[in-house]
């Protein structure tokens, strides 16, 4: 009787250490922006599509459930969001992510300003991809110059 007590208690004392040990296994992936590009224009705005490489180092499929973005043109925040569309990254692969931005004129035209001015205007996108189990951050930035 006293076994089977003590076993119990050593079985749940190291049971919610298996929660973390999964993660250990997991190779985080890497997330890089590749492309920027224009999708749609409408009289009020425009949806800008920023592709972003997920590689995943792991032998298995991850799933990204979420992508979570923010983007700023001189350090003022220019759109934010999340996109909720289930995508998978195949083992050992990599898949780009298209993160669609809709950015209203009258807030693009506000930082505009600055670019015309002194040709250059410095833009910042991050955010971070919801894997379930782990969550990868991703930046870049840079900047936009006109005339050059």
């Amino acid at each position: 009787m006293i076994k089977v007590v003590l076993s119990a208690l050593v079985v749940f004392w190291f049971l919610p250490g298996c929660s973390s040990l999964g993660r250990a296994v997991l190779a985080p992936p890497q997330a890089s922006l590749v492309a920027v590009g224009l999708k749609e224009i409408t009289a009020v705005g425009a949806t800008v599509v920023f592709s972003v490489r997920v590689e995943n180092p792991n032998a298995y499929a991850l799933k990204v459930n979420a992508v979570r973005y923010e983007v700023l043109l001189n350090d003022q925040e220019l759109s934010r969001g999340r996109i909720d569309q289930p995508q998978e990254v195949p083992g050992k692969g990599q898949s780009v992510i298209d993160i669609p931005v809709p950015v209203l004129y009258r807030d693009l035209f506000a930082r505009l300003t600055d670019l015309l001015a002194k040709k250059a205007s410095r833009y910042y996108i991050k955010g971070d991809a919801d894997f379930g189990v782990v969550t990868v951050p991703f930046e870049s930035r840079g900047e936009l110059k006109i005339g050059t």
